[in-house]
């Protein structure tokens, strides 16, 4: 007996085509707790003879799955045509014989298609959901960092704004040395000329004097 043989003997009694049930109900009616995939995951509730709870719980019974809200916590069992025999022996899907590439026929590949590509299908919504909220961790991350470096281009700018101030002082103090040297040169070109003239005078008079 299955833990989920309970679902199948409430829903075996029941005399409506619908009900909808909390996910604590389920719990009550299993007398156990759901597992953390039931309340996170859409692929635990899928109609797949693969998964224990859906062949040993409501497919047993012929009903299914119709809708699962895991925000409200809630889950909808509708009738089917047919109930599944909970004695009857697990189906399997025949191995392919050697050097074909496909089951041996078209139920083979309907069966393949349920119990393998049907549940990989109900992984993009899971992985959508865990790379949307992966994505916006990383963008608030992200605007943290831009928003630092923002902050220190401003500081940046601020002391190249402070670098340039100097150097444009620097370079009007430099100009104004500058002029200062080239009046102090121009000056002592005039006191060198005045000296030449004062020496060739005096050599002027020497020779006065000793050709006397």
């Amino acid at each position: 007996m299955s833990v989920y043989t309970p679902i199948c003997d409430y829903l075996s009694g029941l005399k409506q085509d619908s009900v909808m049930l909390s996910f604590t109900e389920v719990e009550d009616i299993t007398g156990r707790t759901l597992p953390d995939s039931a309340l996170k995951y859409r692929l635990w509730w899928e109609n797949d003879e693969t998964h224990t709870q859906a062949v040993n719980g409501w497919m047993a019974a012929g009903w299914q799955t119709t809708d699962v809200d895991l925000h409200a916590m809630t889950v909808r069992f509708s009738r089917t045509r047919t109930a599944k025999n909970d004695h009857a022996p697990a189906k399997t899907i025949p191995m392919t014989q050697p050097g074909q590439g496909v089951p041996a026929n078209r139920r083979d590949l309907r069966d393949l298609e349920r119990g393998i590509l049907g549940p990989l299908r109900a992984l993009p919504e899971v992985v959508d959901k865990r790379t949307n909220d992966r994505l916006t961790v990383l963008e608030g991350n992200l605007n943290k960092r831009l928003d630092v470096v923002d902050r220190r281009l401003n500081g940046l700018d601020k002391r190249l704004e402070a670098i340039d101030t100097r150097i444009g002082l620097l370079e009007t103090n430099l100009k104004t040395q500058i002029h200062k040297l080239e009046l102090q040169l121009g000056n002592l070109d005039q006191t060198a000329a005045r000296l030449e003239r004062i020496i060739n005078g005096m050599d002027q008079k020497l020779d006065v004097a000793l050709k006397k």
